[in-house]
């Protein structure tokens, strides 16, 4: 037959439950044994005498409360530079130009222009700048941009420069027309840049 834990066992569980409902076991409350005896002891058992575990007994105490939050870990080191990206292509305008104009035949400023072949004065103020036909530009489909150049304008009030956005009877469509006026009246003495997107 199987035989129970016996009245001292059963005892100490008891009184054990006891002291743990009403708080008493934290106080170091400890189970010791030595052959067949059971103590209740204060802090710790005496010499020959072994600590007995409170569940080996069917005593469990209640659960305790939760534990502080740790600390939070150091911060990782940084991870490697990702590698650097392509270049772009270098951008530009398909066609650009300063013109510097005056008494004598207008003239392209070499450094500062790209892609425009000639250019012709066709009347006061208005010019015929012609593209490389290599480009393939319609003129009558992009909107070309033009402004005065103040550095070779010389003798003028109010300059002023434009573009005729339509093909003219000076100019065909491989073309800029550009006009220039001082004080609103056509004139010869306004030098100017024009850029083609």
């Amino acid at each position: 037959m199987r035989r129970g834990r016996g009245p001292v066992a059963c005892g100490v569980a008891l009184v054990l439950s006891g002291a743990l409902l009403t708080g008493q076991a934290e106080a170091g409350i400890v189970i010791c044994k030595r052959k067949n005896a059971i103590k209740l002891r204060q802090d710790q058992c005496k010499k020959k005498e072994t600590l007995v575990e409170a569940t080996e007994l069917g005593v469990a105490g209640p659960s305790g409360q939760n534990g502080m939050d740790g600390m939070n870990g150091a911060n990782g080191a940084n991870g490697m530079d990702g590698m650097d990206g392509v270049d772009g292509v270098a951008g530009t305008a398909r066609a650009y130009a300063q013109v510097n104009d005056g008494s004598g035949s207008p003239s392209f400023v070499a450094a500062r222009t790209s892609n425009f072949t000639a250019i012709t004065r066709v009347g006061t103020g208005n010019y015929c700048l012609t593209l490389d036909p290599a480009l393939g530009i319609d003129t009558t489909t992009v909107a070309a941009v033009a402004s005065v150049e103040f550095g070779n304008t010389t003798g003028t009030t109010d300059p002023s420069v434009r573009i005729r956005g339509v093909s003219t009877i000076s100019c065909d469509n491989t073309q800029i027309n550009v006009r220039t006026q001082d004080s609103n009246a056509d004139s010869d003495d306004v030098s100017f840049m024009v850029i083609v997107p």
